[in-house]
């Protein structure tokens, strides 16, 4: 990952237990606007070392002799990291703070938790997600390779509308947007489709259902993902909702064409599809 110069960085660390599987976060906005968010986490660690880490990882990646803001919810963090309180435990991650600080000035603001600050809630959320991940690690928990989706029908119609999903997902895939599918067995009132497995979870589940939960270069991506759909392939109707995209690399994928459908060819009738094609960013209304 390239360094990056900041004027910005939000961070957070959780902890399932204590000890516990845990997981840290950061969220960076950079001065041209950008935000540029990541996680990852441990199998046995503290909430204590997780905000920590959150820090140094965010640090790791601003260049030397730059100067940035990190906002945390830490007391702890803040105070030892500024000389106000004598660093007692955890001194591996201390020293690596020191070296990764070196040339660089930080200025730490505490920031209250759960108080609705944007950035806050969601390097909180990336940090619980990472946490759980870890956990099902910790519980061998297999991961299977390939992700399984079922579809029940109990008409023709219906049997129709599966037919056309697969079709659809199968464009997409061959533009990269959507987890390939490798094998579809229809059976007598259901269809089984096997695709790829991404192991993410929903935008929904890690950033929140609320349009203004969603980082904004995510918009972009998806925008970009439905106008190519549309012009190139004549897919007119994709339920733009949380939970049919997850994210993964800073990539977005659609995961769900269950109420997709192809274009008139005489232009967008859909009055949402249409105000979102146009730069407006929001969810399908009638998702909820």
């Amino acid at each position: 990952m390239d360094e990056i110069y900041t004027d910005e960085i939000y961070t957070d660390g959780s902890c399932l237990k204590n000890p516990g599987p845990g997981g840290w976060a950061v969220c960076i906005k950079k001065n041209d606007g950008n935000e540029y968010c990541f996680s990852g986490g441990e199998q046995a660690t503290t909430n204590n070392r997780m905000e920590l880490k959150a820090v140094i990882e965010a640090i790791s990646h601003i260049k030397t002799r730059s100067e940035c803001n990190i906002y945390t919810d830490s007391q702890l963090v803040i105070n030892c990291a500024t000389g106000k309180w004598k660093r007692k435990a955890n001194l591996d991650l201390w020293e690596e703070f020191a070296q990764q600080s070196k040339n660089k000035k930080i200025n730490f603001n505490w920031v209250k938790g759960h108080s609705g600050n944007k950035y806050n809630e969601m390097v909180d959320k990336l940090a619980l997600a990472a946490a759980h991940i870890q956990k099902a690690n910790t519980e061998n928990v297999p991961v299977t390779k390939n992700f399984i989706k079922t579809i029940h029908y109990k008409n023709n119609t219906k049997k129709k509308d599966a037919k056309l999903e697969i079709e659809l997902q199968n464009i997409a895939a061959s533009y990269e947007f959507t987890p390939k599918i490798y094998n579809t067995k229809f059976e007598k009132q259901k269809c089984t489709i096997e695709m790829e497995n991404l192991q993410e979870m929903c935008l929904a589940d890690k950033y929140g259902e609320k349009a203004k939960d969603i980082p904004e270069y995510f918009w972009d991506q998806i925008r970009n993902i439905i106008e190519i759909l549309y012009t190139e392939c004549n897919i007119e109707y994709i339920d733009i909702t949380p939970y049919n995209f997850i994210e993964k690399d800073r990539k977005i994928y659609i995961i769900d064409f269950g109420h997709a459908y192809y274009s008139n060819k005489d232009g967008c009738v859909d009055y949402f599809f249409n105000k979102f094609l146009n730069g407006h960013n929001g969810w399908n209304p009638e998702f909820k």
